[in-house]
């Protein structure tokens, strides 16, 4: 069953930032803010996701969150503004 999560980050080197942005490219993401994306997936893609994420980041220098969302909660998810996402992913909701 596919659930959703906030995956928010911090980090500190350019070229770790450049590689977790290709990463990130791979997900069936949606990004809320320049840090901040909303990953949809089962929870094996998303806990897989972010093995990969933490074998790239520094604990000493960056931060990184992987926040569930329930769905009950997604459905009351409002937000304004540009939303950008991936090209050939279709969104399963609509943001208002």
């Amino acid at each position: 069953m596919e659930k959703r999560f906030l995956f928010i980050y911090d980090i500190h080197l350019p070229k770790t930032m450049r590689n977790l942005s290709k990463l990130i490219n791979t997900q069936n993401a949606i990004r809320i803010q320049k840090s901040v994306f909303e990953i949809a997936g089962t929870d094996s893609e998303v806990q897989l996701f972010y093995q990969k994420v933490l074998l790239l980041v520094k604990e000493n220098e960056d931060k990184v969150a992987l926040i569930p969302i329930c769905e009950e909660d997604a459905q009351k998810t409002e937000i304004y503004g540009i939303i950008t996402r991936k090209v050939n992913v279709l969104p399963k909701y609509y943001l208002l």
